[in-house]
């Protein structure tokens, strides 16, 4: 019985996840730069988060190691959205819409199950509005010829 209660109360808060990701509409560049917080509410939804804190956390895990607020959650979020954004050489759009956008997707997968890997989710949510970053190639040198 007690396993049962604490179940409910497990999936009472990841619901609660759903009702976060409409903060995600805020545009995407919240996501790609560190922002100054004023004074700190709690330490969960405060922290810096590193990649190998939270990138095998489940939706469940980020929502719970998140301290079940939507900070907390979207400081997990946008840890994960900087990583994948480094590492696929993207850069992530400045505007509501992609903001929005990603939002969407990531409550969309959110929903469909709760105990699946939240980083890939992210990740694919910056390929969708992520944009290539130009590298400079005028300072490679010139393939040898053969």
């Amino acid at each position: 019985m007690r396993y049962e209660i604490g179940k409910a109360d497990s999936m009472r808060g990841v619901s609660r996840i759903l009702v976060f990701t409409i903060a995600l509409a805020y545009p995407v560049s919240l996501l790609a730069a560190p922002q100054a917080q004023s004074a700190p509410a709690d330490t969960a939804s405060t922290q810096n988060w590193t990649i190998d804190q939270v990138v095998t956390d489940t939706v469940s895990d980020a929502w719970h190691q998140g301290g079940e607020t939507e900070a907390g959650f979207f400081a997990i979020v946008k840890t994960m959205a900087q990583f994948a954004a480094q590492k696929r050489n993207v850069a992530l759009p400045d505007s509501r819409d992609a903001g929005r956008r990603m939002g969407q997707y990531i409550k969309q997968q959110a929903r469909l199950d709760h105990q699946q890997l939240l980083y890939p989710i992210v990740d694919k949510a910056v390929r969708l509005v992520g944009t290539p970053v130009a590298t400079d190639t005028s300072a490679a040198p010139p393939a040898p010829k053969q």
